[in-house]
């Protein structure tokens, strides 16, 4: 309590003594709870926001240090040699990692299953299904489900384009909300040290509502995230594959959608995930996917 500042401390002895002769003063109360609205909320709020930040610097970090650590073996060996490997492939993906700086708390946890069908030489159909026990900060819960499909043409034997479209519901105790999010890029067939592996490179488009208007009520705000993200993995037995998830968004806060004239505070933030793959069918070491 000494520690406290003299007002607030002066104001809690008032209150709790008014409490006890069972006499709270409306005028005591009152100056308590707005001292607490106008400065202690405020500090929580920048705790909050310290901590998202942080999330998202060691974030960035990480992601250069995968770079660093990961691009001068790959490019070394950018062009795989021999055969690529044909046949169908399904897969049970786990991740773990950090997406605090978009508002969820430590750690990001996704489990899911993928499943890679090749079409001839040329074209690749993936579809994903994933589930993650993800807490918001503003709500303490959350569940968030995400079905996708991807898209992809091989240009040659290392290089193919990439499109892919995802659909993401996020469910808490105090909202619901849902998005379409689509991403275009590229996909590189690469080695590590003798493993075959795949890394991929998307440009994430934004989309959903902002403001309300006749035809659209906007009845929550769309969070417009656009950004790089990449996937680098390998697979490092016959039956397993381990790689890093990373992304560098932007996006916006809530705002009221009623109100175009208070607009949006945008931000910038990082996250990283290391990923575990079980391939149920067991695959060559040597060749190429």
């Amino acid at each position: 309590m000494q520690r406290l500042p003299t007002p607030l401390r002066n104001m809690i002895e008032k209150a709790y003594t008014d409490w006890r002769r069972g006499n709270c003063q409306e005028h005591t109360c009152g100056c308590l709870i707005t001292y607490i609205e106008m400065h202690l909320v405020p500090e929580l709020n920048r705790l909050m926001w310290f901590a998202m930040t942080a999330g998202a610097v060691i974030t960035g970090l990480l992601i250069i240090l995968i770079i660093l650590l990961f691009v001068p073996a790959c490019h070394a060996q950018s062009v795989p040699a021999g055969r690529v490997e044909g046949g169908s492939r399904l897969l049970i993906d786990a991740q773990a990692g950090s997406a605090s700086g978009l508002g969820y708390r430590l750690p990001d946890l996704v489990f899911g299953v993928t499943a890679e069908i090749p079409i001839k030489t040329r074209w690749e159909v993936q579809g994903a299904a994933k589930w993650s026990p993800d807490r918001k900060y503003i709500t303490g819960d959350g569940n968030e489900a995400v079905i996708g499909a991807r898209g992809v043409l091989w240009v040659n034997s290392w290089l193919a384009a990439s499109g892919q479209v995802r659909y993401s519901r996020l469910w808490t105790s105090q909202f619901d909300k849902a998005a379409w999010v689509p991403s275009a890029g590229v996909v590189l067939r690469d080695r590590w040290y003798g493993l075959p592996g795949r890394a991929y490179f998307d440009y994430v488009f934004p989309t959903g509502c902002q403001w309300a208007t006749v035809a659209n009520p906007c009845t929550i705000q769309s969070n417009r995230e656009s950004g790089i993200e990449g996937f680098q993995e390998f697979r490092i037995y016959s039956h397993w594959r381990m790689g890093i998830r990373a992304a560098w968004v932007r996006f916006a806060e809530q705002s009221n959608q009623n109100d175009r004239a208070a607009g949006r505070i945008w931000r910038n933030t990082g996250t990283v995930d290391v990923v575990l793959r079980y391939e149920f069918r067991a695959a060559s070491l040597e060749a190429a996917y």
